[in-house]
C-alpha cells in the first residue's frame, strides 16, 4: 500500500468551505490500495465518497476529548484504485457543533501507463499571421488550443507550458469554456517567423503529470509583418455627371497589388473613369500578405437632363420646318429631379424657360438651335438638347411650276407645290377655260393634283387655279398646263 496525503487546508473555528489543492495520478500498475490522509484543527467526523458515491459515513476521529484545541484532527482513508480512470475523491467534514462542511474533492486518475499522459493539447492552427497596424499600440492575435483526453472531466482546470523561440517558459491556465489566449503581436519582432512550442500539459496546478511529447513539440508558427502604407492623394471630389475622375495613391510605396473598388477595377497606382453616381472609391493595397486600405468620397451630381417640347408638352421632331409667319413656343421641358436655381440659355440669347420661335425671324435660311441649363452655380453642371429648324419660303406665284406632263411615265405626272404640306387649312381650287372646276383640295393638299376630273383624265389645255393659304393670307392665282 502507498500512502497519498489529501491536502486538506481548513479555516479555524470555522466550517466554511475547505481547499484541495491538487489532484494525483499514479500508474496503473501500481498496488490498487490507496490512503487518504485529511486533516482539521476542528473537524470530529468525515464521510467519504468516491466518485459521488458514500464510501463510509461519518467515522469519527481520534477521541477528541484528549486532543487541545487548535491541534490537526487527522484521519486516514484507504480505497481499492485498481483499474485506469479518473476518479474523485470527496469527504465531507462535520464539527464538534455537529455543523456539516462543505465537500472537499481531489482527482485521482489511474493511467495504464506512465510513458503517456491522458490529456493532449494542440495549437488549432499550424501557422497565422500577424499584420501590425500602423500608428496603433496594439495587435491582437488570437491563439486557439485543441484538446484531447480521456480522462479529462469538464469544469477542471488545466494549464499550456510553452516557449518563444525557444525562449523562457509561459504558462496559460484553460478549462473546458476558455480554450484559445491573446497575445499583442506588437511585442515580436516584424519581418520574422516567432515559433510556439508546446512543452507540456499539467491537469491542475501543482500536479507532476506531464506530457513530454517525446521530444517533438506541437509547434505554432507566427508570420509577423507590417501593414503596409497607403494613402489617396486626392482629396474627398465634385464631379458633374459624365465628367472624367482620377485618383492616385501617395507615391513613395510599393505593393504586392493594388485593386481599387473591387477586382473588376485598375490595379495599377492610378485609378479613372467616368463618374455616374456617388460612390467611395477605395483601394486595397497588399504586401508580404497583408493589406490596408485607404478611401475617399466621389460625389456626383447628376445633370439637368430635359427635352425640348412644345407648349402642349409634345417632344419636338428633331428637324422640322416653319414657313411664312408660323411659330412654336419651345419650352425646356421634363426636368429630372429638383434642380432648384436652374438657368436656361437659348441660341436666340433668351434665358426664359419657354421661347416662341418665329420663322421669318432668322436671316438665314436655317437654323440650328442650342440649349443648355446650370444646375447651380455652384456645380456648375451643363446639359444640352438641339433641335433643326428649316425656314421655308411660302408658296408664291413665282415658285410654283406652271407645266406638268401626267403621261405615266413617272416623271413630272403630278402638279407639285413646295411647302404646301406645312399650311394643313390651304385650299387649292382649277379651273378650265371655261370656268369650270375640275380639281379642288381642301384642309391642305396632301394629295397632288394628277391631271383628271371625277377621275376622267383632261385633255391638254391651260387651266386656272387659285391657291388659298389661310384665311389671312392673300389668294395666289395663276395658270397650269397639261402636256401629254
Amino acid at each position: 500500500m502507498r500512502l497519498y496525503k489529501l491536502h486538506i487546508v481548513a479555516l479555524i473555528m470555522s466550517m466554511l468551505p475547505m481547499v484541495v489543492k491538487a489532484q494525483q495520478c499514479i500508474p496503473e500498475s501500481f498496488p490498487g490500495l490507496v490512503r487518504f490522509v485529511v486533516s482539521s484543527p476542528d473537524a470530529v467526523a468525515y464521510t467519504w465518497l468516491v466518485n459521488g458515491k458514500v464510501a463510509r459515513d461519518s467515522v469519527p476521529v481520534v477521541d477528541t476529548s484528549k486532543v487541545q484545541p487548535d491541534t490537526m484532527r487527522f484521519q486516514t482513508f484507504d480505497t481499492l484504485l485498481n483499474a485506469a480512470g479518473t476518479y474523485r475523491i470527496s469527504v465531507i467534514p462535520v464539527s464538534d457543533s455537529g455543523v456539516w462542511g462543505d465537500t472537499i474533492s481531489s482527482l485521482i486518475l489511474i493511467d495504464s501507463s506512465m510513458n503517456e499522459f491522458t490529456m493532449q493539447a494542440n495549437w488549432t492552427n499550424n501557422s497565422l499571421l500577424a499584420c501590425l497596424n500602423q500608428g496603433s499600440a496594439h495587435t491582437n492575435v488570437n491563439i486557439g488550443i485543441s484538446l484531447k483526453s480521456q480522462s479529462y472531466i469538464s469544469g477542471d482546470t488545466f494549464d499550456i507550458v510553452y516557449s518563444v523561440d525557444g525562449g523562457a517558459e509561459q504558462i496559460k491556465e484553460f478549462d473546458s469554456s476558455k480554450v484559445s489566449f491573446n497575445i499583442d503581436a506588437n511585442n515580436f519582432s516584424s519581418g520574422k517567423v516567432h515559433n510556439f512550442e508546446i512543452l507540456r500539459v499539467l491537469y491542475g496546478k501543482d500536479t507532476a503529470c506531464v506530457d513530454n511529447y517525446k521530444g517533438n513539440p506541437p509547434t505554432l508558427a507566427l508570420d509577423v509583418r507590417n501593414t503596409p502604407i497607403v494613402d489617396i492623394l486626392n482629396p474627398d471630389t465634385v464631379k458633374c455627371e459624365g465628367e472624367p475622375f482620377e485618383f492616385t495613391t501617395v507615391p513613395g510605396f510599393t505593393y504586392d497589388s493594388l485593386i481599387w473598388n473591387g477586382p473588376l477595377h485598375d490595379t495599377t497606382n492610378t485609378f479613372s473613369g467616368i463618374a455616374s453616381k456617388t460612390d467611395t472609391v477605395k483601394v486595397l493595397a497588399y504586401k508580404n500578405k497583408c493589406v490596408n486600405s485607404a478611401e475617399v468620397v466621389l460625389t456626383v451630381h447628376l445633370l439637368p437632363r430635359f427635352r425640348i417640347t412644345t407648349s402642349d408638352g409634345d417632344t419636338i421632331k428633331k428637324d422640322t420646318m416653319l414657313c411664312g409667319d408660323e411659330y412654336l413656343t419651345l419650352e425646356a421641358g421634363n426636368l429630372e429631379g429638383n434642380f432648384v436655381g436652374a438657368t436656361y440659355e437659348w441660341a436666340t440669347n433668351e434665358r426664359s424657360q419657354s421661347i416662341k420661335f418665329n420663322a421669318l425671324a432668322p436671316d438665314n435660311d436655317s437654323i440650328k438651335y442650342h440649349l443648355w441649363s446650370t444646375v447651380t452655380s455652384e456645380y456648375g453642371c451643363i446639359f444640352s438638347d438641339t433641335i433643326v429648324i428649316d425656314r421655308c419660303e411660302p408658296p408664291a406665284k413665282n415658285n410654283i411650276s406652271t407645266v406638268f406632263t401626267p403621261n405615266g411615265d413617272g416623271k413630272n405626272d403630278t402638279w407639285v407645290i413646295p411647302y404646301l404640306e406645312f399650311y394643313p387649312n390651304a385650299t387649292v381650287d382649277v379651273y378650265d377655260r371655261w370656268g369650270r372646276l375640275v380639281f379642288h383640295s381642301e384642309n391642305g393638299y396632301n394629295k397632288p393634283w394628277d391631271g383628271r376630273a371625277n377621275g376622267k383624265v383632261l385633255p391638254m389645255d391651260n387651266y386656272y387655279y387659285i391657291i388659298q393659304l389661310d384665311s389671312k393670307s392673300k389668294p395666289i392665282v395663276g395658270n397650269i398646263t397639261i402636256l401629254r
